[in-house]
């Protein structure tokens, strides 16, 4: 049994350790259970105006938005191993010639959350649309 646990302790970190603990689990006949599938994260997504200044300005009005309402929008993100409440909205694309920046929004473990952040922001902030990380 103890070796059993020594064992998933290797299973899904790198592929060396896998094999090993294949082999270990083979010679002494315990079952290694499968690597972990890797976890789907989704963000939240919102237009900006494509000028860099005023699209830091856009995603600082959601940020101050977020900071005076009471929502909790179920956005996580681990620090230092330890997971964080996070909705620091984030500008991406603001120099891409001919297109609007992206301001992106939280960290969601399962759509179900990513979903109700976007219906909030939405209506509080304006269109928004659930991306896959």
């Amino acid at each position: 049994v103890t070796l059993a646990t020594n064992i998933t302790d290797f299973v899904g970190a790198e592929e060396d350790y896998a094999e090993v603990a294949a082999l270990v689990g083979r010679h002494a006949g315990v079952a290694v259970p499968p690597a972990p599938a890797v976890a789907k994260l989704y963000t939240v997504e919102l237009r900006a105006p494509r000028d860099p200044a005023r699209a830091a300005a856009f995603a600082a009005r959601v940020r101050e938005r977020l900071e005076r309402s009471s929502f909790d929008p179920g956005s996580f993100f681990f620090q230092e191993c330890q997971p964080c409440a996070g909705h620091e909205p984030h500008v991406l694309d603001a120099s891409a010639p001919g297109r609007g920046a992206r301001v992106v929004v939280g960290t969601y473990q399962h759509p179900a959350a990513a979903r109700r952040a976007r219906a909030w922001l939405a209506h509080h902030v304006g269109r928004a649309t659930v991306r896959q990380l």
